[in-house]
């Protein structure tokens, strides 16, 4: 009776073996995946922990997963936290719907697992020590960073280009550099700011007329400070006109770096290849006027108490095995070094300037301890490493600032195995993006 039934409802003819034969071929397929499902969790249950099948950090599900653009994933909505300028946002708002500081979530076909806190930052740094996370950003910002810069380089080639950077920006040499920094800001300020300066404190017409507005806009003063700092310090640059065009370059550049990721023409990312382009272009003229250099081959930075940039010692620094930068690593570093001496530095000093108007107890102390430095001073006497030695208040309010507010949002590394944080598996090959925090 139960096999004809079986048979019936299977549309086959009354027969116990050709019915189970029909059976076992329906139910195979079924049978192999439910498996290959099993084995595979049991797999990455094991290589991540002996004891217990873990499942990944909460993602998009439901609604919200409907919502996703394929490939781009949540990229859009974390382009736009960017721009918004409160990328914080994006983290909060998913850490309040998933209930976890740690979470998962796909950017532009990369999968990713934030992670947030302190107790965050420590699996970071325990994992990386231990070879589980190494640095690794977007491949689409990679293409435009460049692939020889230092932040691509693993392993032995990381120690090497630590070798030579380490030489060229220790101490020693920065020391030499501070009077320079002091020189560029002086005349910053007399050309830049004190015009903005008079036209907020005096209202009459003839100050007015010269001024767009009578506010002055700090972060794009700052900018414009730090950059030409950087490119006078790094390669000794102070030609208005080349200064121009490589600014002109470096925003393009910049704008288009964690744009959304598609080389179209005309599109911001495209714009940004081009940039890069031209950036290079122009270190590589820089680079090859130092080489043409007798002073550059001949000069001895220890030894000597002239003025030196970065690009003169980088041309003469060595890793321990004896090797140099090569031409196109030379070219990707400077601009490398650029953007980071460009991009925190001008968060940094925003976001410390921000906070002493907010504190005026604070920023009464650190003109107090700047005064007493200045008055210290002969006519004409730069600021020397000593004097930046004894800002001892000042440095504390910029490490509160930084600790308040980091300049960069957080760090992003790569899984080399199977690794277990706060309950969850993160598998090999996905992303980690730790956040900052204070």
């Amino acid at each position: 009776m139960d096999e004809n039934f079986l048979a019936l409802c299977m549309g086959v003819p009354f027969s116990a073996s050709s019915c189970l034969h029909r059976l076992a071929l329906l139910l195979l397929p079924t049978i192999i995946w439910g498996l290959y499902k099993l084995s595979f969790k049991l797999r990455r249950g094991t290589r991540a922990s002996s004891n217990d099948v873990l499942s990944l950090p909460p993602g998009p599900r439901g609604m919200w997963r409907l919502l996703q653009v394929p490939w781009a994933g949540e990229g859009l909505q974390f382009l736009a936290a960017m721009r918004a300028g409160h990328p914080e946002h994006f983290l909060f708002d998913r850490g309040a719907r998933y209930s976890s500081n740690t979470f998962r979530t796909l950017i532009f076909g990369h999968r990713i697992v934030m992670v947030q806190g302190a107790a965050a930052n420590r699996f970071v740094a325990n994992a990386e020590k231990k070879g589980l996370l190494r640095n690794s950003w977007p491949s689409t910002v990679l293409r435009v960073v460049g692939n020889h810069a230092p932040v691509v380089k693993h392993g032995a080639e990381h120690r090497r280009f630590r070798q030579i950077l380490s030489t060229c920006l220790s101490p020693l040499p920065l020391q030499k550099l501070v009077e320079r920094a002091s020189r560029i800001t002086y005349t910053q300020i007399d050309t830049h700011w004190l015009p903005h300066a008079r036209c907020s404190i005096n209202t009459s017409t003839e100050f007015h007329d010269s001024c767009a507005s009578d506010v002055i806009t700090m972060m794009p003063l700052l900018r414009l400070h730090t950059f030409r700092l950087a490119c006078n310090l790094l390669a000794d640059i102070s030609d208005e006109k080349i200064l121009s065009r490589l600014h002109k370059s470096f925003k393009i550049w910049l704008a288009g770096m964690l744009d959304l990721p598609l080389n179209l023409p005309g599109s911001p990312y495209s714009k940004s290849l081009r940039a890069r382009d031209e950036l290079l272009r122009e270190m590589g003229k820089l680079i090859d006027v130092k080489l043409a250099s007798r002073e550059c081959r001949q000069l001895q930075f220890v030894d000597s108490e002239r003025d030196v940039d970065v690009l003169s010692l980088l041309l003469r620094a060595q890793a321990d095995d004896g090797s140099f930068l090569s031409y196109n690593e030379m070219k990707d570093t400077l601009l490398f070094l650029l953007f980071a001496g460009h991009d925190t530095n001008t968060a940094s000093l925003a976001f410390t300037l921000k906070y002493l108007e907010q504190y005026p107890a604070c920023y009464d102390q650190v003109v107090q301890e700047q005064e007493a430095i200045a008055a210290s001073k002969n006519e004409g006497e730069e600021l020397s490493w000593d004097d930046v030695q004894s800002m001892k208040y000042t440095w504390k309010v910029v490490q509160e600032a930084l600790r308040l507010w980091p300049p960069v949002l957080g760090g992003m590394k790569e899984a080399m195995d199977d690794i277990v944080f706060d309950g969850y598996l993160i598998p090999k090959g996905w992303k980690v993006e730790h956040i900052y925090t204070h």
